[in-house]
């Protein structure tokens, strides 16, 4: 009768064990410590050059010390200098992030977009400098905007902040989100000043849809994706689940939980391709070899205009040139510098953890521009 109790006590013991354990996988807060992995880590530095690897170790330790989570991948002239996955691609399911993790770029995206237009651009099919009324009928020609203007984001487009009757809109007809777009009151003359705006790259996503006859989306797989010969790259809301794409996450009340904010049909044109850290240097490198675009269309995305250090989709430093993609659940990164051939990426699938000047300090680091001697 002893040995049933104990029998019967220790597998209520065991049921009420599972129980908090289920409990916890399916709980939609994760507690925030140095990130929603706790410091986890996977992948590796690569050996055999000492520059590199004291680089490495470097980068490696701050972002430990950072409680970074995501993938940071560091490239020059062909080598990997490290390719390393931190915390947890899915903190509930325990899926570690590893290089090969996909993160959704945001507004890098914009690049896919800009080189599409100059690809069409040097077919013959459009001109930058054209008024974008000349391909879109239902936009204001009184505006003045070109599409130079609209690359380059000096079109005086409104951003979220400013604009009206946004509620109203249906994003997934893009005609009627072009048409409402134009209807926004300039911040100022086309031109005259600098304001970052996804309705931007809207408007020149539907500029490539008219042009090339295809759906923007379809004329990037085809025409940027496939060609660049990205094997781990999308564009659109996944059809179905991809068990290599990252969740994002976001800090409430002091704990991580899964950032719910994603609006796919928002993200049209201006954030809706997601992609390894590996492709996204193979995007660079297809972007400035001239296998996507021409050279001198290479050089001139990356050229700033007269009012702001950004080019078309590019911020220009005296380090190197880069893009930054942050939405609901994620913070990206995309640095490269054509002189030396050092490519930097960082991604994270969780926002509003990492220190303002993060990107800049480690630009700093791989550039030897923080006391190091990394060049």
């Amino acid at each position: 009768m002893r040995i049933r109790k104990m029998i019967i006590l220790a597998c209520l013991v065991a049921a009420a064990l599972g129980v908090k354990y289920y409990e916890h996988l399916q709980d939609p807060h994760v507690p925030l410590g140095t990130g929603p992995g706790g410091g986890i880590s996977s992948g590796g530095i690569p050996t055999g050059n000492k520059a590199d690897e004291k680089l490495a170790v470097r980068l490696d330790e701050y972002m430990r010390q950072q409680g970074f989570n995501g993938t940071l991948l560091v490239q020059r002239q062909g080598r990997t200098v490290i390719s390393k996955g931190y915390g947890y691609a899915d903190a509930h399911e325990k899926r570690l992030n590893t290089p090969d993790t996909k993160f959704i770029i945001g507004s890098i995206t914009k690049s896919f977009i800009a080189a599409s237009i100059l690809q069409l651009a040097e077919q013959g099919k459009l001109h930058i400098d054209d008024n974008v009324h000349h391909y879109i009928p239902s936009f204001p020609e009184s505006k003045g905007i070109t599409l130079r203007n609209l690359l380059q984001h000096t079109s005086g487009l409104p951003n979220r902040r400013y604009e009206h009757g946004r509620e109203a809109v249906n994003a997934e007809d893009h005609a009627k989100l072009v048409q409402w777009i134009g209807k926004q009151k300039l911040q100022f003359q086309p031109g005259t000043g600098w304001m970052y705006s996804d309705r931007n790259y809207m408007v020149l996503g539907y500029v490539v849809e008219r042009v090339s006859g295809q759906h923007a989306e379809d004329y990037v797989r085809e025409h940027m994706i496939r060609k660049a010969g990205l094997q781990h790259t999308a564009i659109g809301r996944p059809a179905q689940a991809d068990p290599m794409l990252s969740t994002g996450y976001k800090s409430e009340n002091g704990k991580w939980q899964v950032d719910a904010g994603l609006n796919w049909p928002w993200l049209y044109s201006c954030g809706n391709v997601y992609m390894t850290a590996g492709d996204l240097v193979r995007f660079d490198q297809a972007l400035m070899d001239g296998t996507l675009v021409s050279t001198e269309s290479a050089r001139l995305m990356l050229i700033p205009s007269a009012v702001k250090n950004y080019g078309m989709s590019f911020y220009q430093t005296d380090l190197c040139e880069f893009n930054h993609g942050v939405i609901s659940g994620w913070d990206v990164y995309n640095n490269f510098n054509l002189r030396d051939h050092t490519f930097v990426i960082v991604m994270s699938n969780a926002v509003d953890y990492l220190p303002k000047d993060f990107n800049k300090t480690v630009q700093k680091m791989v550039w030897g521009q923080d006391g190091g001697e990394n060049l």
